[in-house]
């Protein structure tokens, strides 16, 4: 829905750029430019109108040159694009003053039938001024100032620093090349006829007058694709293969920076935390600017109710010092945020009290964070050394090819006097072993020579993989501990035990 109109726009703005100028080649230059335009092929690839708007404005600009041109004897199809822009983005008003504004200037004989199309406009748009008048004070509420004009209160200033972020996107970064393109076709465009000299003026209103009066996203790409484009009408057929080439070219190696930031990760976050949610868990989903509460927009709120509605919003941290209080009711505590939202030390101090950080998985700009309380059960002892503790899994039903986390507690009970190791399996009722993985036993990179006795338990997260051609049945998951160079298990007491001994059940799965 985004890349069909962008598609079907590269090849409208070439053939305006073709009728307007009476020459293929700017129609092509204009094609290039807006085809690898870095804020425009960001903006096709979002689930957004923003491309839709630009070839309804394209189409606008054919049907009203259409209108002045004598092609037609009425606007009224001018007219329709009209009214299907003011339904799809209200700031496509301001390309309607400048057409207008144009009309005015250039073909006042045609002004007095085009009054008579926006009235046409106004009857066609009039349902829907209740809406709007009820999306103006809901956006001035939403900007915590009930009353101001929708989101003129809740916008960036205009002033050097915007103007210059907005240059440099819709630019992606290559101001100096792009404002060198426009000022030499309209140094050029000036002195070749006043035909000529006419339409770069109404291209140039197109471009500045709305940027003037607002600055709106997309309205303006077309125009400066036009106006780029026109250079190419000054040149000979080779000097032109290399300006157009130029310029797609910059477009494809620079497209890159006028991409915005990532957007919120919400369809990749939630069904992550809804994968491994236990009962009693709470999620503190702090992806917005509210530092002691979660912030569930519209998107977040569309996850939760299509894609993961088995998150409840109840189960979301509104308050955060006070509801980190219940320690044994709510023993884990999600934690996603951004990494320009940092955590109020408060509301640090409150979480970390009782609870570890047990896990930490980074999706580009943001950060899944589980913190979890040791479990109340009574560990196991391995060789009178160590102690362990193993949380439970949040389910017991996984599929081949799935992960299983296991989130493992340990505890010095005497100094330990090597360096020891663990390892992981998934064993049938036979106990042979079908999967399995093992690694050092380290707590915040320290290996147990160096654990404290008596020390606080501390997680270590472990994890093994089923196999793919696994089969339907009951499982366990097992644990050992030895020292690399004499790789036999050490002794364990307490818990479900096996081979005499040497292996610690942590945990049982059934693949259905």
């Amino acid at each position: 829905t985004s890349v069909i109109p962008a598609l079907l726009s590269v090849a409208l703005v070439y053939h305006l750029g073709s009728l307007w100028f009476h020459r293929r080649w700017v129609g092509l230059g204009a094609a290039v430019f807006l085809a690898t335009s870095g804020i425009f092929i960001y903006y096709a690839r979002e689930l957004r109108m923003y491309t839709l708007v630009v070839l309804v404005v394209l189409i606008s600009w054919w049907a009203l040159w259409r209108y002045l041109t004598g092609r037609q004897r009425w606007p009224w199809v001018y007219a329709l694009t009209v009214i299907v822009m003011a339904y799809t983005y209200y700031f496509t008003a301001f390309v309607v003053a400048i057409q207008a504004l144009v009309v005015l200037i250039y073909y006042r004989e045609k002004l007095l039938k085009l009054l008579a199309a926006y009235a046409l406009v106004a009857l066609a748009v009039l349902p829907w001024i209740p809406m709007f008048l009820q999306q103006l004070e809901g956006e001035g509420v939403r900007a915590g100032q009930p009353g101001a004009i929708g989101k003129i209160a809740a916008t960036d200033p205009t002033n050097l620093t915007t103007i210059g972020e907005f240059v440099h996107g819709y630019t992606a970064g290559q101001t100096a090349f792009v404002l060198l393109l426009v000022g030499l076709a309209l140094l050029l465009g000036w002195n070749a006829g006043r035909t000529f000299r006419r339409k770069l003026m109404v291209t140039v209103l197109w471009l500045f007058g709305t940027m003037v009066l607002f600055f709106g996203i997309n309205l303006v790409i077309p125009a400066l694709a036009l106006l780029v484009g026109t250079l190419a009408a000054h040149f000979t057929s080779l000097a032109r293969l290399g300006l157009i080439g130029l310029i797609g070219a910059g477009g494809l190696l620079f497209h890159f920076d006028a991409f915005l930031p990532p957007k919120l990760a919400h369809g990749e976050l939630l069904p992550m935390i809804a994968e491994r949610y236990q009962p009693g868990d709470r999620i503190w989903y702090n992806l917005d600017d509210a530092a002691l509460g979660s912030s569930l927009n519209l998107e977040a709120r569309y996850y939760l109710e299509v894609v993961v509605p088995e998150l409840h919003t109840d189960w979301f941290i509104w308050d955060a010092p006070r509801e980190f209080a219940n320690l044994t009711g709510n023993p884990r505590v999600w934690d996603a945020r951004p990494y320009w939202i940092p955590m109020p030390p408060r509301a640090e101090a409150a979480l970390r009290n009782g609870r570890s950080l047990v896990s930490e998985e980074v999706l580009r700009v943001y950060t899944l964070r589980l913190y979890e309380a040791v479990p109340q059960t009574d560990p196991a002892v391995i060789d009178a050394m160590l102690a362990v503790k193993a949380s439970p899994l949040p389910r017991s039903e996984y599929r081949p090819g799935e992960t299983v986390h296991i989130t493992t507690w340990w505890q010095a009970l005497q100094a330990p006097p090597l360096d020891y190791s663990y390892g992981i399996t998934v064993r049938d009722a036979n106990l042979e072993v079908l999967a399995g993985d093992d690694d050092g036993l380290r707590i915040d990179g320290r290996m147990t020579s160096q654990w404290t006795p008596g020390a606080d338990f501390a997680p270590i997260p472990i994890r093994v993989t089923l196999p793919h051609n696994l089969p339907p049945g009951e499982y366990g998951v097992w644990l050992v501990v030895y020292f690399w160079q004499e790789p036999h298990p050490l002794p364990v007491t307490g818990g479900e035990s096996g081979h005499d001994g040497k292996l610690l059940k942590l945990a049982t799965i059934r693949l259905p």
